[in-house]
């Protein structure tokens, strides 16, 4: 007995062509919600500017990078309020939405304009120095005297005084001891020469002639000329000198020495 069989035939291809473009909205619905989902999942997140007013710089930083924001350099000002080192100002300002990756920008104190003048008298210069600059002052100038009391190097004075409150960066003037002042002992007087006094006598030569006749002293104060004359041949002078000193004692007639004494 013979079995009927049914022979199957492949559907036409344009049932192929309805069936993928029946597909098509399908897949482009997918992409773009693949697309979307990408987007979002890639997309910076939202975050809320935190209160940080009042916090150390270093701990304002660390809680802002925690939450994915970039701090610029702090901009840095005096301030009366906030002691140097907190934050006075944030911007963008708190609470504000923003997105991961946004630059931040922070207002440090500086501390007070305002600092007081530490106390240097009795202290060495150099030491002075260090606790003008611990203080945000300035040695503007430094002066010498001389004093019996404060050791050389030393503070004695300063202006402005101790205790006062001036701005930061302000000159301070000094006044340093150069110690005791030295006196010198008054010059020594030499003793005072002795006078000496001695006799001269003199003959005039013969001839026909006058003769000049001239004594002169050499001491301790100089020449000095004790006796000039015109005198008669065979004259005799007879006089008394005097010198401080070493004494020289000349006679000179008519100019030529002719007799030399020493006392």
């Amino acid at each position: 007995m013979a079995v009927a069989t049914r022979e199957y035939k492949d559907p036409p291809s344009l049932w192929w062509g309805m069936l993928a473009l029946a597909a098509m909205p399908l897949l482009l619905a997918l992409m773009l919600y693949l697309g979307a989902w990408y987007w979002q999942f890639t997309l910076p997140k939202e975050v809320r500017i935190p209160s940080v007013t009042g916090l150390d710089e270093q701990a304002a930083v660390t809680i802002l990078e925690q939450r994915g924001l970039r701090v610029r350099v702090p901009v840095r000002r005096y301030d009366e309020r906030l002691s140097e080192g907190k934050v006075l100002e944030i911007s963008p300002p708190v609470n504000r939405v923003v997105k991961q990756g946004r630059s931040v920008a922070l207002t440090v104190s500086k501390g007070s304009r305002w600092t007081t003048v530490p106390d240097l008298r009795e202290m060495a210069l150099e030491q002075s120095r260090r606790l003008l600059q611990r203080a945000e002052l300035n040695l503007s100038e430094v002066a010498e005297v001389n004093h019996d009391q404060v050791p050389p190097g030393y503070t004695v004075s300063q202006q402005p005084a101790s205790g006062e409150r001036v701005e930061r960066n302000t000159g301070v003037q000094l006044t340093v001891s150069k110690g005791p002042k030295v006196v010198e002992p008054p010059p020594t007087k030499s003793p005072e020469a002795t006078t000496k006094y001695a006799q001269v006598e003199v003959l005039v030569p013969a001839g026909e002639f006058r003769r000049e006749v001239q004594i002169t002293v050499q001491d301790d104060e100089g020449m000095h000329e004790v006796y000039r004359e015109w005198k008669d041949p065979g004259s005799r002078i007879i006089t008394t000198v005097q010198g401080k000193g070493r004494v020289t004692v000349r006679v000179l007639i008519d100019g030529e020495q002719v007799q030399e004494q020493t006392l």
